[in-house]
């Protein structure tokens, strides 16, 4: 400990075969308060794969889109994370689902709705990708994959437009 006083771990994954996610994790063995970096990418991707994903989190899917950038640097510790996320994407479009008896369908006019309305269908509008913040506080009953995702969360939904307004 004394003479390595960081941890580092590479990771990399496979997306659906389709895309690579890789991350760099740093931790400090010698903060009290857990301090620790996080920085990662994902390689362009389509995101109708994520569907896999979203099914079982949101009643939603995507019908079409490509994700072109996302990556993430995130600074965390025992409470909070702070960080910058760059997500640039195009010709984004989702179904909003609704369960019908047993059944589930597509909300014609909330996904209508979501599409025209709330959602940026893509980032950049035009220029240059900016980056959005990222800050969540952290959930102490939830697991460190848990905190690392919605820290990665809380700026995604600020890039498509469905952070709740203060």
């Amino acid at each position: 400990m004394q003479q390595h006083n960081n941890f580092v771990i590479d990771a990399r994954a496979e997306l659906y075969n389709q895309s690579t996610l890789s991350a760099r994790f740093n931790f400090d063995m010698t903060s009290h308060d857990y301090y620790h970096t996080v920085t990662g990418s994902l390689k362009p991707l389509s995101l109708t794969p994520i569907n896999n994903m979203l099914r079982r989190a949101s009643p939603m899917m995507i019908e079409a889109g490509n994700l072109n950038r996302f990556e993430f640097e995130m600074e965390l510790n025992a409470t909070n994370s702070s960080g910058l996320l760059y997500m640039g994407y195009n010709d984004l479009k989702i179904a909003v689902m609704e369960y019908n008896s047993s059944e589930q369908g597509k909300a014609g006019f909330a996904s209508f709705w979501a599409n025209k309305m709330i959602l940026n269908s893509q980032n950049p509008k035009k220029g240059e990708l900016e980056p959005v913040s990222i800050y969540y506080e952290r959930d102490i009953k939830r697991s460190i994959i848990n905190y690392w995702w919605k820290s990665i969360y809380s700026g995604t939904k600020k890039v498509l437009g469905i952070e709740p307004k203060k």
